[in-house]
């Protein structure tokens, strides 16, 4: 039987599953109550450490389900075990946008003893991060903890991600992570952004990280053996575009490694059945334009969009996406070509 190596460390290591939160951008986080009582009572079998149920969106001009709130209401109907700690998601956007930051933290968060949720993460690009701070200061007087999510970490240099990283510790954050919003980082590129986050933040770092190009395990091993004590993953790799690092395989993994109690078993009906039939409807997955838009730092989001489109041809879509290239599209804007 393959072992671990003898030089890769048995620091424990927690999973965080994002699948209903990341997998939400396929059906506008409308999942049936039934599906989301089986995943939940799944992840607590498997004793996955940390699920992120979705978002806690502060604004919306369009229909959105259940997970797209993650109304603590809505978690109570889905009865989840004692021993699953539970998070959810706020964009650093829509707190930036809010008129009063601690209304909108106060309208939207019970304090934490009231509350299953017990992680508040924060997803924000690198000019939002300065201006958070009333809102973590609010939802630590909740009682909540906080972990500080910086995106499109492939285009911040390895000196302003330690400069983040302090920007985070001093926050009080429990976590801080980086997300590889255009799944265009490889295995060589992790050692050297975990190492810098460390440096400004401490022991506590996490990755998000993107399939396009098939790394996403492999870069999340890398992460680990760089320092991530946590990291995220979705069942059947599901989320936005290509999608992400699979639970199951992370679960896996780590378990061989001697660095995660979760088990992969009770995991299995939820993958092979309802993930998988998912993953037919929807499509998501590494393929020739994820790759090419990881090369090219275009948002995965203009992928999604062509790639639905019959109008445009295999060629033209790849012609878009130079095009959008040269534009500069690091973020999604509907009304680009």
């Amino acid at each position: 039987m393959a072992s671990h190596p003898a030089s890769v460390s048995k620091t424990p290591v927690k999973i965080l599953d994002c699948t209903l939160r990341d997998g939400g951008y396929y059906n506008d986080w409308d999942y049936s109550l039934d599906l989301v009582k089986r995943y939940v009572d799944a992840m607590a079998a498997a004793q996955i450490d940390i699920v992120e149920l979705g978002f806690r969106t502060l604004q919306s001009d369009h229909y959105l389900g259940a997970t797209a709130y993650t109304s603590d209401s809505f978690i109570e109907r889905l009865q989840p075990s004692d021993n699953l700690s539970l998070a959810v998601m706020l964009n650093a956007k829509e707190i930036l946008a809010a008129a009063d930051a601690k209304v909108a933290m106060r309208s939207n968060f019970a304090r934490r003893s009231s509350s299953r949720v017990g992680l508040v993460r924060i997803a924000a690009n690198l000019h939002e991060v300065a201006g958070l701070g009333t809102a973590i200061d609010e939802l630590h007087e909740l009682g909540y903890e906080i972990a500080l999510n910086l995106m499109q970490i492939s285009e911040v240099p390895l000196e302003t991600i330690t400069e983040f990283g302090r920007q985070a510790a001093a926050f009080g954050a429990s976590y801080g992570y980086i997300a590889d919003s255009f799944g265009s980082l490889r295995p060589r590129d992790i050692a050297p952004i975990m190492q810098a986050l460390g440096e400004g933040f401490g022991n506590n770092i996490g990755c998000h990280l993107h399939d396009n190009m098939s790394y996403a395990l492999t870069n999340t091993m890398e992460a680990v053996d760089a320092g991530a004590v946590i990291v995220d993953a979705t069942v059947q790799g599901m989320g936005r575009g290509p999608g992400n690092v699979r639970t199951e395989y992370v679960v896996m993994e780590l378990a061989r490694r001697g660095q995660s109690h979760a088990k992969v078993g009770p995991l299995v009906n939820l993958v092979e059945r309802d993930f998988a039939e998912m993953k037919r409807n929807y499509g998501w997955g590494s393929n020739l334009y994820y790759f090419q838009s990881a090369n090219l730092a275009v948002h995965p989001t203009y992928v999604m969009e062509l790639t639905k489109d019959d109008r445009y041809s295999p060629s033209e879509i790849v012609s878009a996406l130079d095009r959008l290239n040269e534009q500069g599209a690091r973020s999604f804007d509907e009304a680009s070509p």
